[in-house]
């Protein structure tokens, strides 16, 4: 999700040809040790090699058709992934970021005015609390930085507004997700890595209290309880595309960087999680792009379709 977003936009599903592991163009990227050498480019006849040889041509028996088998033989397949972030708008959410964003200012806005709130003022001080989150330090929750900033631009009180404003996603939130149309391969590609034995959790742009989270995750066609955790704005100190934010993930699920598979569908700010160690796929379906983001071309990407697909040519962690 990008919010606000300077981003294009492009829906579609492998447009950038053959899909490959991601060569990251960001700055300041580290360098692999020899052991991660050794595991990723493996002398061959040795046990390293032959164990990802005959686990490659295993997958690739259980891949969908011959089409499908041509185009997995270019993702490299050596890195040993435990957990799988998921981006949820655009991604797991098949929604376009831009309606988004319209119908939740105008759900938000008739609430206001219901409620004797100025609809201009709320909105002006809802965007304030954004842009504060955007330029956090990482000092504070993006709860605190959000409220702080609203009640400055409003003078109203933090508590009354936090109460009002937890009616509104528990109740006329639910109306911006009318219409939405859940992608079932969402759905098999996030049952079909819990049932190899993989995690899973949806770490979305933590601007947002966790039940409204949960509410779009639903729209999704699947259950919060499906994943380990989700990304709000209570229990995050930084925001997409933030290094911080994904550090933070990586604790919260106790993991090292090479263990994760991020998957989204902007370039930037999903694709961040790759200067911290991460692997990224993109899903084209609504992909986002920016200049200074990653090249989709040199990343694993595809259709959600061409996604679940893959999970399913993964090993088995049970």
């Amino acid at each position: 999700m990008s919010w606000p977003s300077s981003s294009k936009s492009r829906k579609g599903s492998s447009v950038h040809g053959q899909q490959h592991a991601c060569k990251s163009n960001f700055k300041g990227g580290t360098s692999i040790t020899a052991s991660q050498r050794i595991q990723a480019h493996p002398r061959p006849f040795t046990k390293t090699c032959l164990y990802y040889h005959f686990a490659f041509a295993a997958a690739c028996a259980t891949a969908r058709g011959a089409a499908h088998f041509k185009e997995i033989r270019g993702f490299s397949m050596a890195r040993s992934y435990t957990i799988v972030f998921f981006d949820l708008d655009g991604t797991l959410l098949p929604m376009d970021t831009d309606v988004f964003m319209k119908r939740y200012f105008k759900a938000l806005g008739a609430f206001a005015a219901e409620n004797g709130l100025g609809s201009d003022m709320c909105l002006g001080a809802v965007m304030a609390g954004v842009k504060a989150m955007a330029k956090s330090d990482g000092s504070a929750t993006n709860h605190d930085v959000f409220w702080k900033a609203f009640t400055k631009a409003t003078g109203l009180d933090a508590e009354e507004m936090k109460t009002l404003f937890s009616r509104f996603y528990e109740g006329q939130f639910s109306q911006v997700g009318e219409g939405v149309q859940a992608n079932p391969e969402a759905a098999r590609a996030v049952a079909t890595l819990k049932g190899k034995g993989y995690r899973v959790a949806v770490t979305t742009m933590p601007m947002f209290p966790l039940a409204a989270v949960h509410e779009r995750i639903r729209w999704a066609g699947l259950d919060p309880d499906d994943f380990e955790f989700a990304t709000d704005y209570e229990t995050c100190y930084a925001v997409k595309p933030m290094p911080r934010y994904y550090e933070d993930c990586l604790a919260r699920a106790g993991v090292a960087a090479d263990e994760v598979l991020m998957v989204g569908n902007h370039n930037r700010e999903d694709g961040l999680a790759t200067k911290v160690g991460c692997d990224i796929y993109f899903v084209t379906d609504h992909l986002i792009e920016s200049e200074e983001g990653l090249d989709v071309s040199e990343c694993k990407h595809g259709s959600m379709v061409e996604f679940a697909d893959w999970c399913e040519a993964l090993p088995s962690l049970k």
